[in-house]
C-alpha cells in the first residue's frame, strides 16, 4: 500500500549550533546540512531520519548528535535526547549539551543529574545566564528558593533577561520562611482519579539563537526596536516553484533597495521578502557579487514605502573588540538578535570564500543569518554576515560594509536573468522544448528532453510531473509512477501533481490507492473539481456511495456538468 503523508510541524529549537572541529566526508556534510534545512522548513520527523543517515555517514560528527538531540528533546523524547546529548559531550565537550542534558532531566523530574550537569556548564561558562536562570527553575521546584534567588541575580548580572513574574514569586518564597508562593506548602500535581506525583519543574522555553544575552549598552534594547522594522526574512524558490532557500536581508533607502547575500539568491527564479507581516516580491536584482567575490547582493522589493525602516551604512570599519549586534533569521525564526565583539579582520583562505578582508565575528550565527546585517551600538550597518568557519565555535564572517558602497546599481532584471547558472538555464531550455513536443504528440522526443532536464537538475519538480504525463502516454505506467512521486517528493504541496499520481492509480484500477491519493489532493485543493470528480468516481468503484454523494454535493457548487457525469455514475 502506496501512503502519502502531508504534515506541518512547528520547531523550537534555537539553541545556535558551534560548529564541527573535525575532518567530515562531503557526503556526511550535505546530509547534515540537508537535516539543518529540513529543520528549517519544520519537518522535523524528516530532519531526524537525514540526521540518522549524517550519523552512520560520520559517526563522530558531534553536531549531528547534537541536533538530534534537540530535535528528540522537543517531541519529549527525553531518554534519546539525554543519550544524544550524552554521545555530544563524549566526542566533543561544551557547555551546550551539559545545559540541554540538564533540561531533559528536569523534565523527568530528576534533580541530582541536571544540577551536576549544571555544575559543570557552569565551570565552563561561567556567565552564561542561561545556566543560572534554568538552575533557579530547578531550586524553586526543589523548594530551595534562596538558591534560586541566587541564580536568578548571576543570570541578571550574566546579561539574562530574567520573567518578571517568576522573579516575584522566587522573590515571595524566598521570603516567607520556604512556603511555595500563595502560601500553599508542598503541593503537588494531581492526575485523574485523584493519584498524587510529585511537581516536576518545568525549564523556561528556549530563548531565540543569541538571544541569551543582553545587550550592555543604554538605551539597546531602543536601539534594536528601531532596527527591527528594516531587517527581512527572504525566502527563495527554484525553478519549480519549490522553497529553496531562506535568509536574511536589510533595506538601504526608501525605494526599497535590499542588501543580502549572493548565495542567498543564487540559482534561484523568484524570492519574497516578509517585510513586517506581509509577503512582498523582489522585483529584480540591482547588482550582483559572487560568492567568491565578495557575496553581496543588491536586490529591490516591492514594497509600500513607510513599511519597513533603513538602516545606515557605518562610515568606518569597528574596531577589533568592538561590540557589535547581529540580526537576522537564523533557522528560519525570524527577526532574533544575537550579540558579540569583532574579534579580527582577516583573509580567509579557502577556494570557495571571498578573497577580502573580513569581519570575524563573535555572535552566534545560523543558516538563514545570511543577508543579515552586523549592527555597531549606534544602530549603523558596519558588515553583512556571509558565512561560518567550520572549525570553531562561534567563528563567524561579514562582509565589511564598506563592499556594500562598491557595488554599482543598474536597472532591476528578474532573478532568473542573473541568478540562474548554466545548467539551470539548460535544464529549463530542455523542459521548455519538452512541452512543445508534448502539447504537438511527440512524445518520445518530449520524454527524451525531459529526461535530459532532470539529469540537468534532479530537484525540478515540473518536469518530474511531465516526464510522468509522457510515460503515462506512452503507456510506461510503471515508469510514470516513479516520475510522479519524485515530483511529489521534491513538491508535496502541489495538488497537480498529487492527483496525476491518483488518476494514474485510477487507470491501472487501483482503487484503494487512488483513493488515498485524492484524499491527500482533495486537502491541498478542496474546490478543485477534478479532485472532486475522480475521487467521487474512485469511491464508486470502491462501493462507498456515502462519500461518492459528498463529492456530487459539493460538485454542484463547483461545477455543474461534472456534477451530472458523477450522478449518472451514481445511479448506473
Amino acid at each position: 500500500m502506496r501512503r502519502l503523508a502531508l504534515c506541518v510541524l512547528a520547531a523550537m529549537f534555537l539553541f545556535v549550533l558551534p560548529a564541527a572541529a573535525e575532518e567530515v566526508s562531503p557526503e556526511a556534510a550535505t546530509s547534515f546540512i540537508k537535516a539543518k534545512n529540513l529543520v528549517a522548513q519544520g519537518k522535523l520527523d524528516e530532519a531526524i531520519k537525514e540526521l540518522d543517515t549524517t550519523i552512520s555517514l560520520n559517526p563522530k560528527l558531534y553536531l549531528a548528535y547534537f541536533l538530534r538531540g534537540m530535535l528528540y528533546e522537543g517531541k519529549k523524547r527525553y531518554d534519546e535526547a539525554i543519550a544524544d546529548y550524552s554521545k555530544t559531550i563524549e566526542l566533543h565537550a561544551f557547555v551546550g549539551p551539559y545545559i540541554q542534558r540538564a533540561r531533559c532531566y528536569m523534565y523527568k523530574g530528576q534533580a541530582a543529574p541536571a544540577l551536576a550537569d549544571f555544575a559543570k556548564a557552569e565551570a565552563m561558562s561561567p556567565n552564561n545566564g542561561d545556566i543560572y536562570l534554568n538552575r533557579a527553575v530547578l531550586y524553586f521546584s526543589l523548594k530551595q528558593y534562596d538558591k534560586a534567588q541566587q541564580d536568578i541575580d548571576k543570570a541578571r548580572k550574566a546579561g539574562k533577561k530574567v520573567p518578571e513574574e517568576f522573579a516575584q514569586k522566587v522573590k515571595e518564597a524566598a521570603g516567607g520562611g520556604g512556603t511555595s508562593p500563595g502560601g500553599t506548602s508542598g503541593a503537588t500535581e494531581k492526575e485523574e482519579g485523584g493519584v498524587e506525583k510529585e511537581s516536576k519543574p518545568q525549564p523556561p522555553p528556549p530563548t531565540t539563537p543569541g538571544a541569551t544575552t543582553t545587550p550592555t549598552a543604554e538605551g539597546l534594547p531602543q536601539l534594536i526596536k528601531r532596527v527591527l522594522p528594516g531587517v527581512v526574512k527572504i525566502y527563495a524558490y527554484d525553478i519549480s516553484g519549490n522553497l529553496a532557500d531562506t535568509g536574511s536581508g536589510f533595506f538601504i533607502n526608501k525605494q526599497g533597495w535590499l542588501i543580502t547575500n549572493h548565495h542567498v539568491l543564487e540559482n534561484k527564479t523568484h524570492a519574497k521578502a516578509k517585510v513586517g507581516k506581509k509577503l512582498y516580491p523582489i522585483k529584480g536584482v540591482m547588482a550582483v557579487s559572487r560568492k567568491e567575490k565578495w557575496d553581496l547582493a543588491l536586490a529591490q522589493v516591492d514594497a509600500p514605502p513607510g513599511s519597513y525602516s533603513v538602516l545606515p551604512l557605518a562610515q568606518t570599519i569597528p574596531e577589533v573588540g568592538e561590540r557589535i549586534v547581529v540580526v537576522g533569521a537564523p533557522l528560519g525564526f525570524e527577526q532574533s538578535v544575537s550579540e558579540g565583539i569583532v574579534a579580527a579582520v582577516r583573509v580567509v583562505s579557502q577556494a570557495d570564500l571571498p578573497k577580502i578582508p573580513v569581519l570575524q565575528v563573535t555572535a552566534p550565527i545560523s543558516p538563514g543569518s545570511s543577508g543579515g546585517p552586523v549592527l555597531n551600538l549606534k544602530g549603523e550597518v558596519v558588515g553583512v554576515i556571509s558565512f561560518l568557519f567550520p572549525h570553531g565555535q562561534n567563528v563567524n564572517f561579514a562582509i565589511p560594509v564598506e563592499y556594500v558602497r562598491k557595488l554599482e546599481a543598474a536597472s532591476p532584471q528578474p532573478l532568473a536573468k542573473v541568478m540562474l547558472d548554466q545548467e539551470t538555464i539548460q535544464a529549463q531550455a530542455f523542459y521548455e522544448y519538452g512541452k512543445k513536443q508534448y502539447n504537438a504528440g511527440n512524445y518520445e522526443e518530449a520524454l527524451a528532453a525531459f529526461k535530459k532536464a532532470v539529469q540537468l537538475y534532479d530537484k525540478y519538480a515540473r518536469a518530474y510531473n511531465y516526464l510522468g504525463l509522457t510515460y503515462r502516454k506512452l503507456k510506461k505506467y510503471r515508469e510514470a509512477e516513479k516520475a510522479y512521486v519524485t515530483a511529489v517528493k521534491l513538491n508535496p504541496r502541489s495538488a497537480v501533481y498529487v492527483y496525476n499520481l491518483g488518476f494514474l492509480y485510477y487507470l491501472a484500477e487501483s482503487y484503494k490507492d487512488a483513493r488515498q491519493v485524492f484524499e491527500v489532493a482533495l486537502k491541498l485543493a478542496p474546490k478543485d473539481a477534478d479532485v472532486n470528480l475522480m475521487l467521487g468516481k474512485t469511491c464508486v468503484h470502491l462501493k462507498d456511495r456515502v462519500e461518492a454523494a459528498r463529492r456530487y454535493e459539493a460538485l454542484k457548487q463547483l461545477d455543474a456538468a461534472k456534477a451530472q457525469e458523477l450522478y449518472r455514475l451514481i445511479n448506473r
